[in-house]
C-alpha cells in the first residue's frame, strides 16, 4: 500500500498513517510520501511493532523535498 500524505499540515501526515496502521488498513507493508523527515512517528511505529527504512530524501520530481519510508510491521501487538 502506498500513501501520500504530501501537502498536509503537522500532525495530519503522522496522523495518517497512525490510523491506517491501527485500524488494520495498511497491512504488514506500508510506503508514505511526506513532505518531511518524521522524526516524531519514529516512536509512535516502534510502540505499536513497525520498523521504517527511508527510501529517498530527493529533491525531483512532484514534491521537490519528499521523503519516502517504507513502513513494515515486525509484530502483530496486544489486541492487532
Amino acid at each position: 500500500m502506498h500513501i501520500d500524505v504530501c501537502g498536509l499540515e503537522p500532525p495530519q501526515p503522522a496522523v495518517t498513517i497512525l490510523g491506517l496502521i491501527d485500524n488494520g488498513e495498511a497491512g504488514a507493508n506500508l510506503t508514505a510520501h511526506l513532505d518531511r523527515e518524521p522524526i516524531s512517528l519514529y516512536p509512535e511505529l516502534e510502540q505499536r511493532g513497525w520498523d521504517y527504512e527511508m527510501l529517498s530524501s530527493c529533491g525531483h520530481g512532484a514534491h521537490d523535498d519528499e521523503v519516502k519510508l517504507r513502513l513494515v510491521r515486525l509484530r502483530l501487538t496486544r489486541g492487532a
